[in-house]
């Protein structure tokens, strides 16, 4: 392929860029890049490109050299495939650069096009080019930029799902009267309704036993949300204590006399009220009135965790106040909040000012000391999600809201892997500092070891964001951290329960020709005479730093494993145990590559474990193939059944996903299983939505939603009849059913619902399926009760087109566009069909 570029370039351009002239003015200004996949090769993983460049700016390039700027997850120039007078460069991660010598310009009007071959398969938008730039005379200008790849020879071999593909993928999926579904998500233990109804009360009096006396203004708060409290209304609102009841249970009676709820705890009282919302929503739905109802309810597992990352994309106070109503809605407890990261630095933290100053932007310098590189989109001046952090004030308000909503906030502060931007940001403090001649207060915080040669790439392909733990000021930045943050909880009147140093995909070869980490190797007191017991000894000391204050370290499992060449494939647990006090996240568990069973070994062991699950619970996984779908697939493609039909303590018991994912009985036995007696160490489960594609509201949003309504029911509803089933015939029946039952309940309800609660979330409308017949049109959606709007004359569906509700003849020769819709007009992505 190479072979067959280079000379059609120089044998139709002449030289290797053909050089338009556009005279006609344009309706936009500013500069243009098409990205045209010519060839996806899917034998050799690469693809051919052509990529054009066309100059409609007051901007003219002549006369010097000049260069475009990117990022992209899927696809990078191979070098030798390039003219002559351009050259490539990676710059860090995804970071990419092309170079043109002075005899390339680009002057206003003019375009100019080149043809070259990129390693890597772009299967999806979200993994093309992105945040482009060019730089001229040191200055950035971002580009507008268009992808075009239906046209491209070889698309047919990257088997994108149609029409068809999902209208088989939803097969056993029909549309049930709301009088089957479900009143509340997750799923209650157990609900008794007879089909009677009475009036909808517009305020209610509030009665409580003793026990709920101290707590009264959280529970009052939290009613209010529902209904309003008035001791001059008819109708009764009674909590009363049950100390039968256990942690976080409740029981909930709807009758004509008043609303009765019962509990043990305030968590318990909110939770019913949670209930409440929904079953209040619902019934102003369906205009029915309230359901005369009784719900006994109480949690599968104590902790039910999501995790948020805003560091790759930093999203603001408004919309994380947002989430942790959506997770009180659905009963989750924990949100594992991730900080920090390479490419962002998300909190302020008092006389740390370049922390946010630096580590909290994203944009071109020509030296990274103002700055982060332009990572995921960024561009040359950066944009609202990749610049911006929390204040001091937002994070107090954050964890007041979280109180309310029974919600404890975990921090995630990466130390020492996937720690670039306070890396970088310390280091731009220390050369303030020394150009200031104080040396000793440029080194009291400084993070890298400025003489290391160390040669290592971590898994986003960095070479230099591990902190080098073996100079005293990294301990000295991360206890200034520390210190601040519990400060910020006792302002806020909140625990700092459980810390999180994440310390996931720490690279080989680390420190390992570090000049500082020799001397600290030659000359310590703590016998420490290798890095693998560096390591060990760094995880000492940040766990005697929490201990002091009872506070429990958590990270990514990774903390506990040896450290070795095999990276990421490493298995092997640490002989040191810590005393089984570290609390591992199992995170790293695709299918097939017999890590599966991880979190269970480390329970038995007797770690209290968390299960993180990739192929399971990580809401930014790709749903399928889609050129359209935002998410990474490293893990595979994860959609909302994989995690509807996981099952935390079993992950081999479904006997679809077992054959989906070709994992044989042979492969099963080589594995480990949950032992009974140990099962209480497996405490819970943790959804994770990681950002790096999330780069708008609208994105981070459809990637939350539904999917953390369909997490919140593994992790709160009891396991289900058809877990326990083991006929396979059987218990795919029976889990078919109930999945429709639960997409149904979702499409019927759980959404539809969401305006009348006041949240407003765009979430994801995924495309419909369909299939023709005979010219007859038949159309199936993931969710029933959203509706399907089509044309027939290929142009895209909007809130004015025909509603899908029945079989339609489709004339010969048309392109059928279909689009899911919201209650709220908002749209899907858009599918097709020919007949």
């Amino acid at each position: 392929m190479m072979n067959k570029i280079l000379p059609r370039l120089l044998l139709i351009f002449g030289l290797p860029f053909f050089i338009l002239s556009c005279q006609a003015k344009p309706e936009e200004k500013g500069i243009f890049l098409n990205y045209s996949i010519v060839h996806f090769d899917t034998q050799l993983n690469q693809m051919e490109v052509e990529l054009s460049i066309t100059n409609h700016s007051d901007l003219s390039i002549t006369s010097s050299v000049w260069e475009l700027h990117w990022n992209q997850m899927k696809g990078e120039i191979i070098p030798s495939s390039l003219p002559q007078g351009v050259s490539f460069e990676r710059i860090n991660g995804d970071y990419y650069r092309l170079q043109f010598s002075d005899d390339y310009s680009l002057k206003s009007g003019e375009t100019l096009r080149m043809n070259c071959l990129q390693s890597g398969i772009m299967d999806r938008l979200a993994m093309g080019p992105v945040g482009v730039f060019i730089v001229h005379n040191e200055k950035g200008y971002d580009l507008h930029t268009n992808i075009e790849w239906k046209d491209a020879e070889g698309v047919e071999n990257l088997k994108f799902m149609n029409a068809e593909d999902r209208y088989l993928e939803y097969q056993n999926i029909s549309s049930l009267s709301t009088e089957a579904l479900s009143w509340v998500v997750p799923y209650p233990k157990k609900t008794y309704f007879n089909n009677t109804y009475i009036q909808a009360e517009s305020s209610m009096f509030l009665k409580f036993d003793e026990e709920f006396s101290k707590d009264l203004k959280t529970i009052e708060a939290g009613l209010s949300e529902l209904i309003v409290l008035s001791d001059e209304s008819k109708s009764g609102l009674y909590l009363s204590y049950d100390a039968n009841l256990k942690h976080e249970a409740y029981t909930l009676e709807i009758k004509s006399e008043g609303i009765y709820i019962s509990a043990s705890d305030p968590k318990g009282v909110f939770y019913a009220s949670q209930s409440l919302r929904q079953l209040f929503a619902t019934a102003i739905l369906e205009g029915n009135g309230w359901p005369v109802l009784r719900i006994e309810d109480e949690p599968r597992f104590g902790y039910r965790g999501f995790l948020l990352d805003i560091s790759r994309n930093f999203y603001d106070k408004e919309e994380i106040l947002k989430i942790l109503d959506l997770m009180g809605l659905y009963k989750l407890n924990t949100l594992d909040f991730r900080l920090t990261d390479d490419e962002g630095w998300r909190l302020e933290i008092p006389d740390l000012p370049e922390l946010t100053s630096v580590g909290a932007k994203r944009s071109y310098s020509a030296i990274e000391n103002k700055s982060l590189l332009p990572m995921y989109g960024s561009g040359a001046k950066g944009n609202p999600t990749s610049n911006g952090y929390l204040t001091r004030e937002d994070f107090v308000e954050i964890l007041k809201y979280a109180k309310k909503k029974q919600i404890d906030i975990m921090p995630q502060i990466s130390f020492p892997s996937h720690a670039r931007a306070a890396i970088i940001a310390m280091e731009a403090r220390f050369e303030k500092y020394m150009a200031l001649n104080q040396p000793e207060k440029a080194l009291e915080y400084r993070l890298r070891d400025g003489n290391d040669q160390s040669k290592y790439v971590s898994a986003q392909r960095y070479s230099d964001n591990v902190i080098c733990i073996c100079n005293e000021s990294a301990y000295t930045f991360f206890e200034k951290v520390y210190t601040e943050l519990q400060k910020m909880y006792e302002d806020a009147e909140s625990s700092l329960v459980r810390f999180s140093i994440g310390a996931d995909e720490l690279p080989y070869g680390v420190w390992t020709a570090s000049d500082d980490c020799s001397a600290f190797l030659d000359n310590n007191n703590s016998n420490v005479s290798n890095l693998e017991e560096l390591y060990v000894y760094n995880l000492k000391r940040l766990k005697h730093l929490f201990d002091k204050d009872q506070v429990e370290l958590a990270g990514w499992e990774d903390i506990l494993l040896d450290h070795s060449e095999k990276s990421q494939g490493e298995t092997a647990i640490r002989k040191e145990t810590f005393n089984y006090e570290l609390i591992p996240y199992v995170w790293n568990n695709t299918w097939g590559e017999g890590r599966e069973d991880m979190i269970y070994k480390f329970a038995n062991m007797g770690f209290k474990t968390v299960m993180s699950n990739s192929s399971a619970f990580y809401f930014d996984m790709s749903d399928d193939r889609d050129m359209d779908n935002h998410g990474l697939n490293w893990s595979g493609f994860v959609n909302y059944f994989d995690t509807w039909g996981t099952n935390p303590t079993d992950v081999f018991g479904n006997s679809f996903l077992n054959q989906k994912y070709l994992i044989s009985a042979e492969y099963k036995n080589n594995t480990v299983a949950l032992e009974k007696d140990k099962a209480s160490n497996l405490t819970g489960i943790q959804s994770q939505l990681w950002t790096e594609t999330a780069r708008s509201q609208e994105i981070l949003e459809e990637l939350l939603m539904p999917n953390l309504a369909v997490f919140a029911q593994r992790a709160w509803t009891p396991e289900e009849q058809w877990m326990r089933e083991k006929d396979t015939q059987k218990q795919q029946s029976e889990m078919f059913t109930a999945w429709n039952h639960f997409v149904n309940t979702i499409g019927q309800r759980s959404l539809p619902i969401l305006p009348i609660l006041d949240i407003d979330v765009v979430y994801h409308l995924p495309k419909p399926g369909a299939i023709i017949t005979n010219d007859s049109l038949t159309v199936k959606g993931l969710f029933p009760g959203m509706q399907v709007k089509y044309t027939t004359d290929g142009s895209t569906p909007t809130a004015s087109a025909e509603n899908y509700t029945k079989p339609i003849i489709i004339p010969k020769g048309s392109l059928v566009q279909m689009s899911s819709f919201s209650t709220t007009g908002h749209s899907g992505k858009t599918i097709s069909i020919q007949n």
